[in-house]
């Protein structure tokens, strides 16, 4: 599994807008009821102009991240049985990538992911 984020300017301000997760058939259970990822560093950074979206990009929708903080802290789930039902029109197998929206992953985990990514980015590109 890779992770890589994606960044764009908000007034004026490099910000996060996306997190990839780039996976291959071996990555996933399917038959397992969510998939936790890590949110913190390392991670592969982007400019939004660099995605470029293959043929089997999910999006993961809000109600398809979930959390488990007392077995899996510090990280982010995907609730594979419900996007299971919303790709059923692919095989889940097939699916590359998930992109998951920085907006929506304030929201699961209440927090300010600008501030933890654009430390993290400072961190891994060299600039304090």
């Amino acid at each position: 599994m890779e992770r890589k984020v994606y960044y764009d300017y908000i007034d004026g301000v490099q910000a996060p807008i996306w997190m990839v997760l780039s996976v291959t058939p071996s990555d996933i259970n399917w038959d397992n009821e969510s998939l936790f990822i890590p949110t913190e560093i390392p991670f592969e950074v982007f400019g939004a102009e660099d995605f470029m979206e293959c043929e089997y990009t999910y999006s993961v929708r809000l109600s398809e991240i979930t959390l488990n903080p007392l077995h899996y802290p510090g990280q982010l789930g995907l609730n594979l049985r419900a996007i299971k039902a919303m790709a059923n029109l692919i095989d889940c197998h097939e699916i590359r990538n998930f992109l998951i929206s920085f907006w929506d992953m304030k929201e699961v985990l209440n927090l300010e992911p600008c501030r933890h990514f654009r430390k993290a980015f400072s961190t891994s590109a060299g600039i304090h």
